[in-house]
């Protein structure tokens, strides 16, 4: 109803947050899904250089993940600290969403501004590793790579 009363759908709120990137914050499929019928730009990013496919990764939500990767989300999207929706999701121990990302063609050999990589990622977790680490494992991901600080995945966990 908004949207017919012309609402700009792209237009951004004080952090450069557009409705679609809070909408995939929060898990709001349904109207991340009409967003993406009206023809939303899909790869905006916000102030920090985050996209709706980052947040969405980063909070665990497989199936607007999918959505968004039919609609052109762009995979090798980085955000202010080097971070890609890869390396958020495996950071947060989402192996479902790591998953797709994957299959979607994330690159595995990307890091951020710590040197780190998805491996790394989900081995720092505060609750221990995850079952995401055996996906990037399968995946090709070295498991002796050293971050900036020497840290390899293993001494990481």
């Amino acid at each position: 109803m908004i949207l017919e009363k012309g609402a700009e759908i792209d237009l951004a709120e004080s952090e450069g947050d557009t409705p679609l990137i809070l909408c995939c914050t929060k898990g709001h499929i349904g109207v991340v899904e009409l967003l993406l019928a009206r023809g939303c730009n899909v790869n905006h990013t916000n102030d920090m250089d985050r996209s709706a496919l980052m947040e969405a990764s980063e909070h665990g939500y497989p199936l607007i993940v999918q959505r968004l990767l039919a609609h052109g989300a762009d995979v090798s999207l980085t955000d202010t600290e080097g971070d890609s929706a890869l390396t958020l999701a495996a950071g947060k121990g989402h192996p479902q969403v790591v998953s797709i990302l994957l299959e979607a063609g994330c690159c595995v050999d990307h890091m951020n501004r710590w040197g780190r990589n998805a491996l790394h990622e989900a081995c720092a977790l505060w609750t221990g590793p995850t079952e995401c680490v055996p996906i990037l494992l399968a995946s090709g991901m070295d498991p002796n790579l050293p971050d900036k600080m020497a840290n390899t995945p293993l001494i990481l966990a």
